[in-house]
């Protein structure tokens, strides 16, 4: 229900945001992947993910680290490094 839901996030939405904070100092980064997470959280639950109620803590937070670490990933595979100079003069005579 949209009740339980409301629930959900404001229970999880501090500790989810504490988790990432703990993680990094980029405050928008931290707003994207807690709201990305707390979404993919009630997805997962409205799919039927979760099989032990019991287990909600470890089910969120466990999808706020695979969000942590896709978003690291892709972080790395967009990291651009500046050509040094050697490297622009050669770039620079083979074009």
């Amino acid at each position: 229900s949209v009740e339980c839901e409301r629930e959900l996030t404001e229970r999880f939405l501090p500790r989810v945001k504490a988790f990432f904070r703990a993680r990094t100092a980029d405050r928008d980064w931290v707003e994207e992947l807690t709201q990305e997470t707390i979404v993919a959280a009630l997805l997962g639950l409205r799919a039927g993910r979760l099989r032990e109620m019991d287990a909600l803590e470890a089910f969120v937070l466990g999808i706020a680290r695979n969000h942590l670490a896709e978003a690291c990933r892709q972080k790395a595979r967009n990291r651009t490094v500046p050509l040094d100079a050697e490297k622009t003069a050669l770039v620079a005579t083979v074009a």
